[in-house]
């Protein structure tokens, strides 16, 4: 891989590119696959092949995360730590196997496909609700109202945590994936860490409940691996807080993109309202170009 013009990495923090980033991607995909970011130690890689061979390489690439980005008011960009390579911290997401692999073994049997296709009319009556007591004279604001609030509801009832701590889950989430959008002050860092802290003492007091009473849930599992020494405390509770930010906002963008580009593009709208079967096709496509 070779670094190309560093000044188009420095580009993805211009407010233009954050609102409409195909330009800057264009760019980016013309001038190489490697962009360094000014003059700091981080680089985007913007290719399909430079990121399949990054993500094959854990030798060179490690997932673990060990710093973020912090963009400066005067255009440089610096790292801000947040963990040691191969500590306990290091879980699920920013995990390299063999222990990614365990991680993910644990969390199978509650997230199998054939167990989530057990939630759809939890999830269908969910956003009914939603929507029900929502709509104003045929009119919602989608993001807040909707696309915030369902992921996180579901990923809640899978986790095993009441309803009734929802919004609160979503805002201690919602603000914990500050810390790795590189987009935000020294401040807000450490308010988006405080939030952190806050999920995390949640989620210890919810395993204390989760190991007495056996539940059959996300927190019961993580709670009998951590008793049995199997788990790491600390590793399970990074992993629950991953899978309470990472898993209700990247949904949440995911219904915002798909809710955009039917709103906006009445070609695909239409063509979905005359077969349902191209539904499936439409949500990865969404995923993959948004």
């Amino acid at each position: 891989m070779t670094s190309v013009d560093r000044g188009l990495g420095l580009h993805l923090f211009d407010d233009r590119y954050i609102q409409d980033p195909y330009p800057l991607y264009a760019q980016m995909h013309k001038a190489g696959p490697v962009h360094r970011i000014a003059d700091s130690d981080f680089y985007a890689v913007s290719s399909w092949k430079a990121v399949n061979e990054a993500v094959a390489r854990c030798s060179d690439f490690s997932s673990n995360l060990t710093a973020t980005m912090m963009y400066r008011p005067d255009g440089t960009v610096e790292a801000f730590p947040l963990g040691d390579r191969d500590a306990p911290t290091q879980a699920l997401a920013t995990a390299d196997d063999p222990i990614h692999a365990f991680h993910r073994k644990l969390l199978l049997p509650q997230l199998a496909a054939k167990r989530i296709r057990t939630y759809a009319q939890l999830i269908a009556d969910t956003a009914t609700t939603i929507w029900d007591s929502s709509v104003t004279a045929n009119r919602v604001e989608w993001m807040s109202v909707m696309a915030n609030r369902l992921p996180m509801m579901i990923v809640a009832r899978i986790i095993g945590v009441p309803d009734e701590d929802t919004d609160k889950l979503a805002r201690w989430g919602y603000a914990a994936t500050q810390l790795v959008e590189g987009l935000v002050s020294p401040e807000e860092m450490e308010a988006a860490l405080a939030s952190a802290l806050e999920l995390g003492g949640y989620i210890s007091e919810k395993f204390q409940y989760a190991t007495v009473e056996q539940q059959d849930n996300l927190l019961g599992d993580l709670a009998r691996a951590t008793a049995n020494g199997d788990l790491d405390d600390v590793a399970a509770l990074t992993m629950m807080i991953t899978l309470f930010s990472a898993g209700g906002e990247s949904t949440a963008s995911l219904i915002g993109s798909g809710a955009w580009i039917l709103a906006s593009r009445p070609d695909i709208q239409r063509r979905l309202r005359e077969d349902a079967g191209l539904l499936g096709l439409f949500v990865e496509e969404v995923l993959r170009y948004e």
